[in-house]
């Protein structure tokens, strides 16, 4: 176990122009349309896309394109080579922010400063560092798909031809199961060309905070993705260490923000699914995810062209859905943005504060890390193959260090810690006037995680 006192605290703030490069996806082929990445450079290094994921946004909440934004850090070797005619490919890591973070979450807290030095100074090898956005309407969706819901299609195409297929996906969130660990990395590979190490053993993820989550849920998902794991404070264990705290914890500070008195049936039915609460937003998104009031959409998409620009759209019918019935379930909330076609959700705990088990046990804690580690197949398999890195600190908010250290002690009795660069834990706490609660010290521990990411990297590949 390995602890190291932070050094600095660097707020860094970029300003950059959000260029985009679209392309549309239809199954394995990906069409492009605008300039190419080369033409998209801000920064020197920063290169923004946008990618229409259209089957596993099909539903999403106020994202009726099906767009998702990425910010990609391009090494200077990477557009030297590239511009030579002479691609070299890279390692490729993925970095998923926290709750309410965007796409340029990393790049504002010093990415590019960081892997510029380290590069520079021949500390780590180049690596391609691909960062996504989170949800900004409700925070984030825990990067999950598929966790009580699905929607069924038929897609109509020009030619008259049909097709069906089923997603598994709460409507309302999405999938963003199918996007991190498979169609994300198809389509990196694919934009760009000669540029990516297409090997898992050259392939890392990490996040912070609900990223933290979704990394590691994206890796035991898709066992054999990824190589290495990267994890700064979050809610890596729903029901803590004790199996009554973690989120559970929590339940008074959501209360305190809505303003709602326990008990207050009229209150708890009007929950606010659009405030600023960190805590509130943390079990709408959660609940989307996880507990949709929806749990079977079925749709008709069909494609559409423009008789002036002869541009092609995809126009989506919500034929039907099957929901569980609001007035026998006590924690459906149902107040949602009305008229997004009623997709709603179960909050996990009633107007007294109490969580239900229909709702907590049956749907949320089957998408718990333990338990998905216990269930999902090879998923044991996935952690004890990929190197670990953990960064926590005593001070962290909504009693996340206290679910990342009950995390690490499940996991760390059966990974084979044969080195300290395997398994690593780090801890970081601030100092009088500077405290650790949230991101003050992104810049000081990206650096740690870009250092891991590539020892693990320059391994030998790892036995499945």
């Amino acid at each position: 176990m390995k602890s190291v006192f932070p050094r600095t605290l660097v707020l860094t703030a970029l300003a950059v122009i959000i260029l985009t490069v679209g392309c549309t996806d239809r199954g394995d082929n990906y069409t492009m349309s605008g300039p190419t990445w080369q033409d998209n450079l801000e920064g020197g290094s920063q290169v923004p896309l946008q990618h229409v994921f259209f089957e596993e946004l099909m539903l999403q909440t106020r994202n009726n394109l099906q767009l998702m934004r990425i910010m990609v850090y391009m090494p200077q070797a990477a557009i030297r080579n590239q511009l030579a005619g002479d691609p070299q490919p890279m390692p490729l890591l993925i970095l998923l922010p926290p709750q309410d973070g965007n796409a340029y979450y990393y790049f504002n807290h010093g990415l590019q400063q960081v892997a510029d030095e380290l590069m520079a100074r021949g500390v780590i090898d180049p690596m391609i560092i691909a960062c996504i956005e989170n949800d900004q309407i409700f925070g984030g969706y825990f990067y999950a798909g598929g966790g009580g819901g699905r929607y069924i299609y038929e897609q109509r195409d020009l030619t008259g031809g049909d097709a069906t297929g089923t997603i598994d996906a709460s409507a309302a969130s999405g999938s963003y199961d199918r996007i991190i660990g498979a169609s994300l990395i198809d389509y990196l590979n694919f934009i760009l060309p000669g540029l990516v190490l297409d090997n898992p053993d050259k392939r890392g993820i990490g996040g912070v905070g609900m990223g933290a989550y979704g990394a590691f849920r994206a890796a035991m998902k898709h066992a054999g993705a990824f190589s290495s794991i990267s994890a700064v404070d979050g809610p890596l264990d729903f029901d803590g260490p004790d199996g009554n705290s973690g989120l559970m914890a929590l339940v008074d500070q959501v209360f305190a923000e809505q303003g709602i008195p326990f008990g207050n049936e009229t209150a708890y039915k009007n929950f606010d699914t659009l405030g600023s609460w960190h805590a509130s937003r943390l079990f709408v998104g959660g609940s989307m995810a996880f507990s949709p009031l929806d749990t079977t959409v079925f749709v008709t998409v069909q494609a559409v062209i423009d008789d002036n620009t002869g541009a092609e759209t995809q126009r989506i019918r919500i034929d039907s859905i099957h929901r569980v019935d609001p007035t026998t379930a006590p924690t459906a909330i149902t107040s949602l943005i009305r008229g997004t076609g009623a997709l709603h959700f179960l909050l996990p705990f009633d107007a007294n504060g109490n969580f239900v088990n229909d709702v907590w046990n049956d749907k949320w804690l089957p998408n718990n890390l333990e338990n998905l580690y216990q269930t999902e197949p090879w998923a044991q398999q996935a952690i004890a193959s990929s190197d670990i890195w953990f960064g926590s600190s005593r001070q962290a908010r909504l009693g996340y260090h206290e679910m990342t250290q009950s995390w690490y002690n499940t996991i760390a009795a059966d990974h084979p810690n044969s080195s300290e660069d395997t398994l690593v834990w780090f801890d970081y706490d601030g100092y009088a006037g500077y405290s650790a609660s949230h991101d003050q010290y992104i810049y000081d521990l990206l650096r740690e995680m870009l250092i891991f990411h590539d020892r693990s990297f320059k391994k030998e590949a790892q036995l499945p």
